[in-house]
């Protein structure tokens, strides 16, 4: 079995891409949707009272958007989420893949180059879109403003420096098919 990730910044169309490979066949471990999940057990959420204010909990679990917003505009805070979440999703990521029985399974992941779940993936692939497109995007995905959604953009890994360590790149520019591009990157693997 090899281990494939899917990466790209807030906006790229990693979801979109995903999509299509579960219709394929493939498992796909989407990170961001179990490390919401992982946040909720309680062990990682007494950590998360360890090292955050009372406020971002409401009736004992946590307000996600008003961690967010603190997160993403103060990176130390961002760090210390990260240190709490990252190893726990990685740990279920690998539990995830002992259950799976196929000749490849896929993890997608904003930041999987910023994380050990990197070190243990044969080949990664990152979903590539323009400024602009990313922007619209996750603001209207994610009912915010520009400004808000440019700002997240502002706090992951700059495109350039991740296509450096990704093995295939997908263009997800609104004009180009994805499909011909996914099956090739399939075929070559």
């Amino acid at each position: 079995m090899k281990l494939i990730g899917v990466t790209g910044n807030i906006g790229s169309g990693k979801s979109t891409v995903c999509r299509l490979l579960n219709v394929l066949g493939y498992p796909v471990y989407i990170a961001d949707t179990e490390g919401k999940r992982i946040t909720e057990t309680p062990e990682i959420t007494q950590k998360i009272r360890e090292n955050f204010e009372d406020c971002f909990f409401e009736n004992g679990t946590i307000n996600r958007k008003r961690l967010a917003e603190t997160v993403f505009s103060d990176k130390e805070k961002l760090k210390t989420l990260n240190s709490i979440i990252h190893p726990a999703v990685n740990k279920d990521f690998v539990e995830w893949t002992k259950r799976q029985h196929a000749d490849f399974v896929f993890v997608e992941s904003a930041i999987l180059l910023q994380t050990d779940m990197s070190k243990n993936l044969d080949k990664i692939i990152l979903v590539s879109s323009p400024q602009t497109t990313k922007i619209s995007r996750a603001s209207h995905r994610d009912k915010c403003s520009a400004a808000d959604a440019q700002h997240r953009l502002d706090n992951q890994t700059n495109e350039a420096e991740m296509h450096k360590k990704c093995d295939f790149v997908i263009i997800n520019d609104d004009k180009t098919a994805i499909i011909p591009q996914v099956l090739q990157i399939l075929k070559e693997l």
